[in-house]
């Protein structure tokens, strides 16, 4: 079909997420370093939920919303109870975080050697952290591929997936521990 499909004409209730990243440049000005540094601070802050509004005061998380390390137990609690019914969902998230995973991984390699050597071995050390978490994820989207929705009832793959997000979590943990170090 030419032109736009719409969600339902797939047979399904609710859109994938989708992301846009529209890149303009750097502006006239723009500071590298700086970027890389408040780039870092930022994923610091959000990763121990210090994240803050427009006003300076600590971002209201709801109640229902699973963040931090929650989000890779909720994931598994999801997986485990039944209650993915979408077969493409855990590939596809799965194929967001670990690009951006793979992604973290080669920014902290550049922040280290263009703006920051004095760190390099904390953000080798922590791109190293979020390398194993891209491979954690590729392993985890493998388990369930789009067109095989019983793969979503199969305990072994889901107990497998499980085993995944814990040792995802994990090297989360672990990249961020590492990345403290840099304050």
């Amino acid at each position: 079909k030419d032109g736009p499909v719409h969600v339902h004409d797939l047979g399904l209730t609710e859109p994938p997420c989708v992301f846009v990243l529209i890149v303009t440049g750097p502006l006239h000005g723009y500071d590298r370093k700086a970027a890389a540094k408040e780039a870092i601070a930022w994923g610091l802050r959000h990763h121990t939920q210090q994240e803050k509004n427009e006003k300076g005061e600590l971002a209201a998380i709801p109640p229902d919303l699973a963040t931090g390390m929650e989000v890779f137990e909720a994931w598994g609690r999801a997986l485990k109870d039944g209650r993915l019914k979408l077969p493409w969902a855990p590939a596809l998230h799965a194929g967001y975080y670990l690009e951006a995973r793979a992604h973290g991984a080669g920014f902290l390699r550049k922040a280290a050697k263009e703006y920051f050597p004095a760190h390099a071995a904390v953000l080798e050390k922590s791109a190293r952290h979020f390398d194993r978490q891209a491979a954690e994820l590729k392993a985890l989207a493998a388990l369930f591929p789009a067109r095989e929705p019983a793969a979503l009832q199969d305990t072994q793959k889901i107990a497998a997936a499980i085993a995944h997000l814990t040792a995802i979590a994990n090297e989360h943990d672990a990249a961020m521990t590492a990345l403290a170090e840099t304050k």
